[in-house]
């Protein structure tokens, strides 16, 4: 990794939004050499890109956090699995008590439940645990004046 590689992963941090043809003339380098670099660094495993829901969606999305533990059989399985889930936010290789790190975000509780199930079944899964976080999932049973 060398400055130019720095700088790369520095504007992606502190300019997440910038337009990537005005990264140019902001790192003194051509369009082809920073997409060449950014797939190196990708590649290495040295930088990632994750994604996370703005203020307007808050309201309309509930969000899961899964902690898989994984047997040693069934890594590759699990993981593949993870990422393939439509809702998965981000999947991160963790030490500790667990393997993996999943945030899973859900526009209703029939789609975590789904998800929730669809790993259950996987034979690598050892343990798992999922907590629920961000704004409750209302059932508009109390009227809105009493809330």
């Amino acid at each position: 990794m060398d400055e130019l590689d720095l700088a790369i992963i520095d504007a992606l941090i502190t300019r997440p939004r910038f337009a990537g043809r005005t990264w140019p003339a902001l790192l003194d380098a051509s369009p082809t050499t920073l997409g060449r670099r950014w797939n190196r660094i990708v590649a290495g495993g040295l930088a990632w890109v994750t994604a996370w829901p703005g203020p307007s969606l808050w309201p309309e999305l509930g969000m899961a956090v899964i902690r898989a533990e994984i047997a040693p059989h069934g890594r590759e399985e699990v993981i593949d699995a993870m990422v393939r889930l439509p809702h998965s936010l981000t999947v991160q290789e963790t030490t500790g008590k667990y393997d993996l790190f999943v945030l899973v975000l859900f526009p209703d509780w029939a789609t975590l439940t789904r998800s929730l199930s669809s790993l259950a079944a996987l034979d690598g899964i050892a343990a798992s645990r999922t907590e629920i976080c961000g704004p409750p999932v209302r059932i508009d049973q109390v009227a809105a004046g009493a809330r």
